[in-house]
């Protein structure tokens, strides 16, 4: 068995509390603002069209839509509660592809119940056919969203037609 001992200083003792202090304070910034694992471009991506921390009522839903430039009939289509599988299957990771490159992702989410809520789109270009503007919703925050084609032939994207 080892004893060791020492003494500090009052001066020392305070400056180790203060360097105690301003490393926890650095981790909380790391850790709140999420800078933690380097800039990327997927990353700034997804600073650019991250969803807002709530979202909880149909105009606020309608609104979000809107600020994609999409404009849908105010009243959803459908609404449903969708479970998130615990192991993604073909579909479900080709879908989450989509949702990587606007700045979401279900990988947080597998196993959980989100409601979806589907709308019309008023105003897609250059088609003719019937599209959706589907929106995953999880404690009030978007963790999903697509712009589908119902027909069989149809297309899926993200809520811009880049993602």
């Amino acid at each position: 068995m080892f004893v060791y001992s020492f003494k500090a200083s009052k001066k020392k003792m305070r400056l180790g509390i203060l360097v105690l202090i301003g490393l926890i304070a650095a981790i909380l910034i790391v850790v709140l603002t999420g800078i933690g694992g380097g800039d990327t471009a997927a990353q700034g991506q997804a600073q650019e069209t991250a969803a807002p921390t709530k979202i909880s009522t149909n105009e606020e839903r309608v609104n979000y839509l809107k600020s994609f430039g999409w404009e849908v009939n105010p009243m959803p289509v459908s609404s449903a509660d969708v479970t998130i599988p615990k192991t993604f299957d073909a579909v479900y990771e080709e879908y989450n592809v989509v949702q990587k490159k606007q700045g979401m992702d279900l990988e947080a989410y597998k196993g959980k119940i989100a409601k979806k809520y589907s709308y019309t789109v008023l105003n897609y270009p250059a088609y003719d056919g019937a599209v959706q503007a589907n929106l995953l919703i999880y404690d009030n925050q978007v963790i999903g969203a697509d712009i589908s084609a119902l027909a069989l032939d149809g297309f899926m994207h993200g809520l811009t037609h880049e993602s």
